[in-house]
């Protein structure tokens, strides 16, 4: 008996006595039986194989068929490793992951890049249609942007098309996208909610944001962090709607359903099955970006209002929030009412922790309104102002030379492309800062440690001088001069407790 392992294809598989396939072929054409029964044999073999998978009770795999008909001609069965490599092979399985060069969208959601691989946003044609859009690359080449985010301490995020049971106010739709981590420190499940609120565009109306959109809320995941965004479309219903619409009621709708564990955890319609991770409710933040931001203090007002009927939430308040390019209006020094009226009429904005996100080329949302806000809650805005709140940044994004005016107010969600490619590929440039400026703050009351210290070092600085704050480490990155006459307004600010 030959020693020599039978492969599982190819022209010299070995039979018993040792005779190889071009011997075998010779010795049955002499005796009439046909000349290719090796050859019949690995075709039933395979044929058979993909039959009895569906034929209950006779084969469970492709190479238990097989080795039926090897014992038939007298030929040893299928060594086990040989077994397994040809069950997989001959298999068929739904697609687990994209592979090298491959678009992770193509199919219409994202298909996660297979382990080793990354998902990169550019320019891949050379200006030819389609241009901008993503492709998997080795995880070794360089991540787009300035601001690493290799030191996330979270991974795998996970964006997902949800549902809740009612109609949002600023468009005929229930869909809601769910941004979590699947990995996350050892012992963490239980992580801090952002509800984020879209541009004035909708969610894929006019210029389509959704690609930049999604990558912001990427980041913020990979901070530890849950983020929920209702997918509405550019315009409300109804004019009924309108008026909450405009003041950000769609997370408040968006939080009652989720805030009920089953919907969260719970299989069947509208549920939304996450069982990886559950929302810290004592922990919530919200982000907006353009009319997004201009109406968070509303959200603000409806979330505190909503809490003190919850006798089972301590926090009252939202702990952080984000305004991208918000607060302002295209004159110069003109402010939005949202937020001075809620600082004005109740409690609700006083104490949240804010960042103010603005470019120095939006002609859509002038800087100046934004930085207005910033004055108003820092009570810069009168001689001997109160502060509102402890913990404040104003980052001003530089424009460069021949930007074209859209760069500039949907910043945080243009491809780097866009930008003359000063800044590598991506989106916003100081959108790590903003994620780390929420974990920050929304893990400052948890035993999370690691995580809140790391993340407001990005912010304020390390304790031990080792990093330097937002100001210092983005200095290359925000508009180091006041652009506008009689108005000194630098890249940067931020305010903390003495």
């Amino acid at each position: 008996m030959s020693n020599e392992k039978a492969p599982l294809v190819g022209p010299t598989i070995t039979v018993d006595g040792g005779v190889k396939e071009e011997e075998l072929k010779k010795k049955k054409k002499k005796e009439g039986k046909g000349s290719y029964l090796a050859y019949g044999v690995l075709a039933t073999t395979l044929c058979l194989g993909f039959v009895a998978k569906n034929r209950n009770g006779i084969f469970t795999s492709p190479s238990e068929a097989a080795n039926l008909l090897r014992s038939s001609i007298g030929a040893p069965p299928l060594p086990l490793d040989a077994m397994l490599i040809q069950d997989i092979s001959l298999s068929s399985s739904p697609k687990r992951c994209t592979g090298e060069g491959e678009d992770p969208y193509s199919t219409g959601k994202e298909v996660a890049c297979c382990d080793g691989l990354k998902k990169v946003h550019k320019d891949w044609n050379d200006g030819h249609i389609p241009k901008d859009y993503y492709k998997c690359v080795p995880s070794k080449t360089p991540s787009p942007g300035p601001s690493p985010t290799d030191d996330s301490p979270c991974g795998g995020v996970i964006c997902e098309d949800k549902r809740i049971d009612e109609t949002y106010t600023c468009g005929p739709t229930t869909d809601t996208k769910v941004c979590y981590p699947k990995t996350t420190p050892s012992g963490l499940t239980k992580l801090p909610v952002v509800f984020y609120n879209r541009d004035s565009y909708g969610w894929g109306g006019g210029p389509d944001y959704r690609a930049g959109t999604i990558s912001w809320l990427t980041e913020m995941a990979e901070q530890c962090l849950i983020v929920i965004a209702p997918m509405t479309p550019q315009t409300d219903t109804t004019p009924t709607n309108d008026d909450k619409c405009k003041r950000d009621h769609d997370l408040l709708l968006a939080y009652n359903y989720i805030k009920i564990p089953e919907n969260w955890s719970g299989k069947g319609s509208n549920r939304w099955n996450i069982l990886r991770v559950t929302p810290d409710w004592e922990s919530v933040g919200a982000a907006g970006q353009s009319s997004g931001a201009h109406h968070l203090p509303w959200f603000q007002r409806e979330f505190g209002e909503e809490r003190v009927n919850e006798s089972d939430k301590k926090t009252k308040k939202l702990k952080a929030v984000l305004y991208g390019h918000g607060g302002g209006k295209k004159e110069v020094g003109k402010m939005r009412k949202d937020l001075p009226d809620c600082l004005a009429d109740t409690t609700w904005c006083d104490g949240v922790p804010a960042f103010f996100l603005t470019s120095t080329g939006d002609t859509q949302v002038h800087p100046s309104g934004t930085y207005g806000w910033y004055q108003k809650l820092t009570g810069q805005d009168t001689a001997g102002g109160k502060p509102h709140v402890q913990h404040v940044v104003y980052a001003q994004v530089k424009q460069l030379t021949n930007d074209p005016p859209q760069w500039g107010h949907m910043e945080p969600v243009t491809p780097h492309s866009y930008h003359g490619g000063e800044y590598g590929g991506g989106y916003g440039v100081l959108n790590t800062y903003t994620a780390k400026f929420m974990a920050c703050h929304l893990y400052s009351d948890t035993n999370q440690a690691n995580i809140h210290e790391e993340a407001c070092a990005w912010i304020y600085g390390s304790s031990d001088g080792s990093r330097g704050n937002i100001c210092e480490t983005a200095s290359s990155l925000v508009d180091p001069v006041g652009p506008y006459k009689n108005k000194k307004i630098k890249g940067c600010y931020f305010t903390q407790p003495n």
